[in-house]
């Protein structure tokens, strides 16, 4: 390659919308419902096996489209919310899913399953309030 041929100044192209929705795709197949920024970068990292670099745009795009209101500073970013505020995710899968983690949470702990058919699967979409109801009331 000549390197005239190439052309340094050019902008880079922006992540597409197919690329986000098959991404948050594979996420939620996945099982991941709420997560860090980190591990999300981990994530696009080892499913596209590119660099941070490319990475972070990624979840830069994904912020474009509204990542951040699924944001919750205790708990972290809920990836099916986004899914579906997208329209990657119908609002019936959307229940599906969370009926289907509220059924393992059951086996796993019926204590925070209670809690979690009164408040919600999602823990993004508690209140302040319900967050420390959660965070000391479960521990006693």
């Amino acid at each position: 390659m000549k390197l005239e041929s190439v052309n340094f100044s050019s902008p880079k192209e922006p992540t597409s919308n197919e690329r986000i929705e098959d991404m948050i795709s594979k996420l939620i197949s996945d099982g991941f419902q709420i997560m860090e920024e980190n591990d999300m970068l981990f994530q696009i990292i080892k499913y596209t096996k590119c660099d941070r670099s490319e990475a972070s745009d990624i979840i830069e795009r994904m912020m474009e489209l509204g990542l951040g209101i699924c944001y919750h500073p205790d708990f972290g970013y809920s990836i099916r919310r986004f899914a579906n505020m997208q329209g990657y995710l119908p609002d019936s899968e959307l229940e599906h899913l969370n009926k289907e983690s509220l059924e393992n949470i059951i086996k796993i702990n019926p204590v925070v399953a209670k809690f979690m058919e009164q408040h919600g699967v999602d823990k993004t979409e508690w209140s302040d309030k319900v967050v420390d109801e959660y965070e000391c009331g479960l521990d006693t």
